[in-house]
């Protein structure tokens, strides 16, 4: 430790909520069938140890932390800082719990980071007792900040610190993910999260962070934006080999918005993992307009089970609003060679605006069936504040912060939105073959079936659905 240099205390807490969700920057997500790391707060966590704090970490969803048990923690801990991602759809929740923290702790300093603090720093700041907001990506801020508090400084001063840590970050976005630390995975109780008929211990890395593609309703510019920063092949199965290691995982995700946008890069890190004998399960994000053959029997040799895949519509009408820049008929293709090679597909559709006719939602549904999806997700579409389509529909869209409010004002859009949404699955899981065909994927993957449902008898039956309610995500 320097000479006149504090030693800070940190505590970096995913927070708790009535419901079992997965928060991330750009999406919030709650399934019974699935529960992700906390991987920006782990990254976060990991800047805070670079920078030599006393760091403790706290996932109260996979926990099943209270908020009473986190208050309890902190009155123990008295941390110097608490660091917090506020999440979407639990964004009042989390300011509340935020508040009440604050009650119990006035001497920690609290900060947050997520879409809408990015959004909206002046309302959350003005109208809660969090101490500071960072925008978009909150590693280099918080470098800042902690080295700051270190000499003692905490700029209270709201435009100070806004100014100095956090505008020029959130404009330039100057960072380099390849300089970044790894997570700070040892925090973590890897049995503690799943996915979707996976084998556990399940974990989640990140290769990339930023996305090139333009659809208009994807939250991203106060996130990771379009400039894409890529992991070298050799750093993600350092990491992935590593978490081999210290959790003994069997399956894990890549988290990247589109996984396969660089088709060497894939090709090298798939034939790492052979190379290292990794033996891993493991599911990714990806476009249809970039699979490859070629990229695909090298994902499946090294242990790509799963392809999950943002169709949003199987309307051509549709995908050309959302500018996809996608065309069904190639989509369709890519789909079923995909499936040809061995690898699951999932498809998320979008039940979408009030533009959407009965006859687009049809061919959705059509295109669900033709493609012979492993799994579909369909949810309505929910507009953010930030992105695109947001702007262009606002006239139409009721939204508050707090309460926190955001669906159209004509009932009849979420009415239809649920209508169609039960039709959907309905036309998709109880179709002739669907449910016989699964049985036999069950009987060739029992510790993965075996691990979901034990997952879903923990969580509770009750809110068992077939793919996660997913939000944008």
């Amino acid at each position: 430790m320097t000479p006149n240099k504090k030693l800070l205390r940190v505590y970096v807490l995913n927070l708790p909520h009535k419901q079992h969700i997965t928060r991330r920057f750009m999406c919030t997500y709650e399934s019974p069938t699935s529960l992700f790391p906390p991987l920006e707060l782990l990254s976060v966590a990991a800047v805070c140890q670079k920078h030599q704090c006393e760091t403790t970490f706290s996932d109260a969803i996979a926990e099943n932390n209270s908020l009473q048990d986190i208050l309890e923690k902190t009155n123990v801990l008295k941390p110097d800082l608490i660091i917090s991602l506020i999440g979407l759809e639990s964004f009042e929740d989390d300011l509340s719990a935020l508040n009440e923290i604050k009650i119990k702790s006035p001497q920690s300093r609290i900060v947050a980071f997520g879409h809408f603090p990015s959004l909206f720093p002046e309302s959350i700041l003005d109208e809660t007792s969090i101490d500071a907001v960072i925008l978009g990506e909150p590693e280099r801020a918080l470098s800042s900040l902690l080295e700051h508090m270190k000499n003692d400084s905490f700029q209270s001063d709201f435009p100070e610190f806004y100014t100095a840590f956090s505008k020029e970050h959130a404009i330039f976005r100057a960072r380099n993910i390849t300089e970044l630390p790894m997570p700070a995975h040892e925090f973590l109780k890897a049995d503690l999260y799943y996915e979707t008929f996976m084998p556990g211990p399940f974990a989640m890395i990140q290769t990339a962070r930023g996305c090139p593609y333009e659809c208009n309703y994807c939250v991203k510019s106060f996130g990771y934006g379009n400039k894409l920063s890529m992991r070298s092949a050799e750093q993600v199965v350092e990491e992935i080999m590593y978490l081999k290691t210290l959790h003994k995982i069997k399956s894990f995700r890549i988290i990247d918005d589109t996984f396969t946008v660089n088709k060497k890069r894939v090709i090298d890190i798939c034939k790492l993992l052979i190379e290292k004998k990794a033996n891993l399960s493991w599911t990714c994000l990806s476009r249809t307009d970039n699979i490859h053959e070629e990229m695909l029997f090298y994902m499946k040799k090294a242990g790509c089970k799963r392809i999950y895949f943002g169709v949003e519509s199987g309307s051509q009408k549709m995908l050309d609003f959302y500018q996809k820049d996608i065309h069904v008929d190639e989509a369709l293709k890519s789909l079923l060679l995909t499936r040809k090679n061995g690898i699951e597909t999932v498809g998320f559709f979008l039940l979408g605006l009030p533009n959407e006719t009965e006859e687009d939602f049809k061919q959705s549904v059509q295109f669900a069936l033709d493609a012979r999806l492993s799994m579909a997700a369909v949810e309505g579409i929910v507009l953010y504040p930030g992105t695109a389509l947001y702007d262009q529909y606002k006239d139409q869209i009721e939204f508050s912060l707090r309460p926190y409010i955001n669906q159209f004002k004509d009932p009849m859009v979420g009415i239809t939105h649920e209508s169609r949404k039960k039709a959907f699955n309905k036309a998709f899981y109880m179709r002739a073959g669907y449910l016989g065909e699964k049985m036999i994927y069950g009987m060739n993957n029992l510790k993965g079936v075996g691990s979901t449902f034990q997952k879903i008898l923990h969580t509770g039956v009750k809110n068992f659905k077939f793919m996660p309610g997913i939000k944008n995500g």
